[in-house]
């Protein structure tokens, strides 16, 4: 009895095992059919008919297809481009000089062809002659001193003229100078100016300058001195010659008539 109830529980055993595996098995396949169905209720994309065939014309050429460069941009050969060869400049002759007269004469050795500062020959110690100018620029006059000063033309140009007795010389700034394109001479001597500020070397000067005042017209070398704020000075060198005279109180300046026709 013992033997005949364990058969039956070990066949019940082995019948709910085979009927797990028939529900997995179908569950599977119930599993797929869903899904199938599912893919089969999208949208398709619509197929389109590829063009008949059509086979080559007789004595038709065909052109062999070129391969397409697909290497890295860097590995490409460098094209060249054609580049015209330079034209030969012509040459042209040199331009004569259009001013021919000699240079000259220099203030060094004393020759023709060449200025001073191109001269060949070993420099020259210049002999240096003092000088001294009392003002540089308007601002620094104290009231009260013999001096007067106004606008006057020199050379034609309109330009702040002092007339000062305590300057030994004559003297045009290196500034107006320049603006003005006066032609200066270099001297076979310097100067050496003591100024309130400090001693300044120069050997140039203006010769010839025309200086109007009160419609005369006056003529004067000027020592040209850098440095200068005023544009010109006159000094007792030619105040004398003028037969200048200073009114301090009144600001006034009386000159003789370069004609010598009376006092200006």
């Amino acid at each position: 009895m013992c033997t005949g109830a364990r058969v039956t529980f070990n066949a019940y055993i082995s019948d709910c095992l085979t009927q797990e595996n028939n529900n997995k098995n179908y569950s599977a396949s119930k599993s797929r059919k869903r899904a199938f169905e599912a893919r089969s209720s999208q949208p398709r994309a619509p197929v389109v008919g590829r063009q008949q065939y059509r086979p080559p014309a007789l004595g038709a050429r065909f052109r062999l297809l070129q391969r397409r460069n697909t290497g890295h941009p860097t590995q490409q050969k460098p094209y060249k481009v054609a580049i015209a060869p330079a034209k030969p400049k012509a040459i042209q002759a040199a331009a004569p000089a259009a001013n021919n007269a000699p240079k000259g004469p220099c203030y060094n050795c004393h020759k023709m062809g060449h200025f001073a500062k191109e001269c060949p020959y070993p420099k020259i110690q210049q002999p240096t002659y003092p000088a001294r100018v009392h003002h540089t620029s308007i601002e620094e006059i104290p009231e009260g001193e013999p001096v007067t000063a106004g606008m006057f033309l020199v050379n034609q140009h309109l330009a702040v003229v002092l007339f000062d007795s305590g300057s030994s010389h004559s003297f045009m700034s290196q500034a107006f100078a320049q603006k003005h394109d006066q032609p200066f001479t270099e001297l076979g001597y310097g100067y050496r100016i003591s100024s309130a500020g400090a001693d300044v070397l120069t050997n140039k000067t203006v010769i010839g300058v025309t200086l109007d005042v009160s419609g005369r017209r006056f003529r004067v070398n000027l020592v040209v001195m850098p440095g200068l704020v005023l544009d010109v000075i006159i000094g007792m060198n030619k105040m004398t010659d003028w037969g200048a005279v200073i009114d301090a109180g009144n600001r006034t300046l009386s000159l003789k008539d370069p004609q010598g026709e009376g006092v200006l």
